[in-house]
Protein backbone atom coordinates (compact mmCIF):
# COMPACT_ATOMS: atom_id res chain seq x y z
CA UNK A 1 0.00 0.00 0.00
CA UNK A 2 1.11 3.62 -0.67
CA UNK A 3 2.32 5.67 2.36
CA UNK A 4 1.52 9.44 2.01
CA UNK A 5 4.45 11.57 3.98
CA UNK A 6 3.13 12.11 7.55
CA UNK A 7 0.40 9.53 7.58
CA UNK A 8 1.01 6.23 9.18
CA UNK A 9 -1.07 3.39 8.00
CA UNK A 10 -2.69 1.43 10.12
CA UNK A 11 -1.85 -2.52 10.08
CA UNK A 12 -2.88 -4.69 7.76
CA UNK A 13 -5.18 -7.48 10.54
CA UNK A 14 -4.65 -10.84 8.95
CA UNK A 15 -6.96 -13.69 10.39
CA UNK A 16 -5.23 -17.23 9.85
CA UNK A 17 -6.82 -20.58 10.50
CA UNK A 18 -4.49 -23.11 10.87
CA UNK A 19 -3.53 -26.70 11.54
CA UNK A 20 0.00 -27.66 13.10
CA UNK A 21 -0.39 -31.39 11.83
CA UNK A 22 -0.55 -29.08 8.32
CA UNK A 23 3.32 -28.90 6.39
CA UNK A 24 1.58 -25.98 4.89
CA UNK A 25 0.43 -23.89 7.78
CA UNK A 26 4.29 -24.71 9.14
CA UNK A 27 5.29 -22.65 5.79
CA UNK A 28 2.83 -19.76 6.35
CA UNK A 29 3.44 -19.46 9.78
CA UNK A 30 7.23 -19.37 9.41
CA UNK A 31 6.47 -16.70 6.15
CA UNK A 32 4.64 -14.83 8.59
CA UNK A 33 6.64 -14.36 11.31
CA UNK A 34 9.50 -13.57 9.53
CA UNK A 35 7.95 -10.92 7.34
CA UNK A 36 5.35 -9.47 10.02
CA UNK A 37 7.09 -6.72 11.07
CA UNK A 38 8.32 -5.42 7.81
CA UNK A 39 4.54 -6.04 6.40
CA UNK A 40 3.16 -4.40 9.35
CA UNK A 41 0.94 -7.20 9.80
CA UNK A 42 -1.50 -7.79 13.11
CA UNK A 43 -2.20 -11.36 13.10
CA UNK A 44 -4.83 -13.46 14.57
CA UNK A 45 -3.90 -16.84 15.09
CA UNK A 46 -7.11 -19.30 15.20
CA UNK A 47 -5.99 -23.36 15.81
CA UNK A 48 -8.45 -25.33 13.72
CA UNK A 49 -9.17 -29.02 12.84
CA UNK A 50 -8.11 -29.31 9.40
CA UNK A 51 -9.54 -32.59 9.55
CA UNK A 52 -12.67 -31.46 10.79
CA UNK A 53 -13.26 -29.09 7.74
CA UNK A 54 -12.36 -32.42 5.02
CA UNK A 55 -14.99 -34.37 6.97
CA UNK A 56 -17.44 -31.45 7.32
CA UNK A 57 -16.84 -30.91 3.58
CA UNK A 58 -16.99 -34.26 2.51
CA UNK A 59 -13.53 -34.04 1.82
CA UNK A 60 -10.73 -37.00 1.63
CA UNK A 61 -6.91 -36.37 2.97
CA UNK A 62 -4.55 -36.73 -0.30
CA UNK A 63 -3.58 -39.84 0.94
CA UNK A 64 -7.03 -41.78 1.56
CA UNK A 65 -7.98 -40.94 -2.06
CA UNK A 66 -7.97 -43.42 -4.36
CA UNK A 67 -5.31 -42.00 -6.48
CA UNK A 68 -3.42 -41.40 -3.43
CA UNK A 69 0.29 -42.52 -5.24
CA UNK A 70 0.16 -39.84 -7.77
CA UNK A 71 -0.76 -37.67 -4.84
CA UNK A 72 1.88 -38.82 -2.94
CA UNK A 73 4.47 -37.68 -5.95
CA UNK A 74 2.82 -34.53 -6.34
CA UNK A 75 2.87 -33.24 -2.82
CA UNK A 76 6.54 -34.65 -2.41
CA UNK A 77 7.59 -32.04 -5.14
CA UNK A 78 5.19 -29.44 -3.40
CA UNK A 79 6.83 -30.08 0.20
CA UNK A 80 10.28 -29.88 -1.69
CA UNK A 81 9.53 -26.66 -3.47
CA UNK A 82 8.29 -25.07 -0.47
CA UNK A 83 11.05 -26.34 1.79
CA UNK A 84 13.61 -24.34 -1.12
CA UNK A 85 11.32 -21.05 -2.05
CA UNK A 86 11.09 -20.36 1.77
CA UNK A 87 14.12 -21.59 3.15
CA UNK A 88 12.78 -23.27 5.81
CA UNK A 89 14.33 -26.27 7.39
CA UNK A 90 12.25 -29.33 7.50
CA UNK A 91 11.93 -33.51 8.73
CA UNK A 92 10.19 -35.78 6.80
CA UNK A 93 6.34 -36.47 7.71
CA UNK A 94 6.28 -38.46 10.75
CA UNK A 95 6.12 -42.14 10.16
CA UNK A 96 3.47 -41.98 12.91
CA UNK A 97 1.44 -39.36 10.93
CA UNK A 98 -1.25 -41.97 9.63
CA UNK A 99 -2.04 -44.71 12.15
CA UNK A 100 -1.48 -48.80 11.14
CA UNK A 101 -4.91 -48.32 9.33
CA UNK A 102 -4.52 -46.10 7.39
CA UNK A 103 -5.34 -42.01 7.61
CA UNK A 104 -8.84 -42.34 9.26
CA UNK A 105 -7.15 -44.64 12.04
CA UNK A 106 -7.12 -43.08 15.37
CA UNK A 107 -3.94 -44.34 16.32
CA UNK A 108 -2.45 -41.67 13.78
CA UNK A 109 -1.04 -38.19 14.82
CA UNK A 110 -3.65 -36.90 11.98
CA UNK A 111 -6.52 -38.11 14.19
CA UNK A 112 -5.24 -36.70 17.05
CA UNK A 113 -6.67 -33.00 18.17
CA UNK A 114 -4.75 -32.25 21.29
CA UNK A 115 -2.57 -29.92 19.91
CA UNK A 116 -5.47 -27.80 18.56
CA UNK A 117 -7.68 -28.08 21.42
CA UNK A 118 -4.63 -27.02 23.68
CA UNK A 119 -3.59 -23.93 21.25
CA UNK A 120 -7.24 -23.12 21.57
CA UNK A 121 -7.07 -23.19 25.42
CA UNK A 122 -4.05 -20.94 25.02
CA UNK A 123 -5.97 -18.36 22.92
CA UNK A 124 -8.56 -18.15 25.43
CA UNK A 125 -6.12 -17.92 28.78
CA UNK A 126 -2.61 -16.57 27.50
CA UNK A 127 -3.29 -14.51 24.68
CA UNK A 128 0.08 -13.41 24.96
CA UNK A 129 1.56 -16.70 25.00
CA UNK A 130 0.03 -17.78 21.70
CA UNK A 131 2.80 -17.56 19.23
CA UNK A 132 5.32 -19.04 21.25
CA UNK A 133 3.24 -22.16 21.85
CA UNK A 134 2.02 -22.15 18.28
CA UNK A 135 5.68 -22.27 16.89
CA UNK A 136 6.56 -24.50 20.07
CA UNK A 137 4.55 -27.30 18.13
CA UNK A 138 5.44 -26.36 14.51
CA UNK A 139 9.25 -26.92 15.76
CA UNK A 140 8.26 -30.74 17.04
CA UNK A 141 6.10 -31.66 14.26
CA UNK A 142 8.31 -30.35 11.32
CA UNK A 143 11.62 -29.17 12.18
CA UNK A 144 13.35 -31.06 15.29
CA UNK A 145 15.07 -34.11 14.83
CA UNK A 146 13.17 -37.35 16.12
CA UNK A 147 13.89 -41.30 16.91
CA UNK A 148 12.64 -43.46 14.07
CA UNK A 149 11.04 -40.51 12.66
CA UNK A 150 7.98 -40.66 14.74
CA UNK A 151 6.70 -37.97 16.75
CA UNK A 152 5.48 -38.86 20.46
CA UNK A 153 2.25 -36.90 21.53
CA UNK A 154 2.67 -37.55 25.30
CA UNK A 155 1.07 -35.48 28.06
CA UNK A 156 4.42 -34.85 29.33
CA UNK A 157 5.67 -33.83 25.70
CA UNK A 158 2.79 -31.31 25.70
CA UNK A 159 3.42 -29.67 28.85
CA UNK A 160 7.01 -29.44 27.88
CA UNK A 161 5.93 -27.20 24.77
CA UNK A 162 3.67 -25.50 27.20
CA UNK A 163 6.62 -24.36 28.99
CA UNK A 164 9.11 -24.06 26.06
CA UNK A 165 6.30 -21.39 24.72
CA UNK A 166 6.76 -19.38 28.45
CA UNK A 167 4.26 -21.09 30.43
CA UNK A 168 4.31 -22.23 33.73
CA UNK A 169 3.17 -25.47 35.45
CA UNK A 170 -0.37 -24.12 36.66
CA UNK A 171 -0.86 -22.29 33.88
CA UNK A 172 -0.13 -25.09 31.43
CA UNK A 173 -2.61 -27.39 33.06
Amino acid sequence: HLITPGFRAMPLKLEVFFDTLSPFSFFAFIVLQRYKKIWDLDIEWRPALLGAVMAATGNLPPMARPWSGATARWSGQDLARSIRLFNVPMQPIPGNFFGPGGPADPAGLARDFRIQRVLTAVKAAHPEKLEAAIDAFFQLMWTEPRADNRVELTEQVIAGRLHRAGLTEGEAT
